[in-house]
């Protein structure tokens, strides 16, 4: 291995123990937030459970980004982690749906054809929605494309939907 290979390894190994660094810190929740969220789990876990087919229910991923769009000069400002507690305070406060941060961020890729000709690298915090009925997946979906949207600066938000199946495929892509 060269040793500009070296470096450049090296170099985003260091940036990514950073951000992670950063981000496990800054991760504390307010106060307000914390008081908030113990009023909803109270609520949350005094509500009877639904025990009607697991078919009617999935697991939401909403990948939140850590930094805004491009700007027209081309730099990317950091988004407030507190974006990220109230989104998640939200949805337990909108949908009474509970919802994990994962705290490990996820980097993605993403190219804006015509615009920017580089691929943009990002970092992206996860939010975990468990047993989500398919009336509130749809809303959480409504959410994402009138809240979010706007209040990370976002052209898109990449949000997984995983239905909760007894099975699933698995497949081996070959030539």
């Amino acid at each position: 291995m060269s040793k500009k290979t070296l470096k450049i390894v090296f170099f985003k190994t260091l940036v990514f123990i950073v951000i992670l660094f950063s981000f496990a810190d800054s991760m504390a929740y307010s106060d307000s937030a914390r008081e908030k969220i113990d009023a909803l789990k109270e609520k949350f876990e005094n509500s009877s459970a639904d025990k009607q087919n697991d078919q009617n229910y999935c697991t939401v991923l909403i990948m939140l980004p850590t930094r805004y769009n491009p700007d027209e000069k081309g730099e990317c400002r950091q988004i407030p982690l507190t974006d990220v507690q109230k989104t998640a305070v939200e949805i337990l406060e909108k949908f009474d749906q509970y919802s994990t941060i994962d705290p490990f961020p996820k980097v993605g890729l993403w190219r804006r054809a015509g615009v920017i000709n580089d691929v943009i690298e990002e970092i992206n915090v996860t939010l975990e929605l468990d047993r989500v009925s398919m009336k509130k997946k749809n809303d959480l979906l409504k959410y994402c494309r009138e809240v979010l949207l706007e209040r990370f600066k976002q052209e898109a938000i990449h949000v997984r939907i995983i239905p909760n199946k007894k099975h699933y495929d698995v497949m081996i892509v070959t030539k």
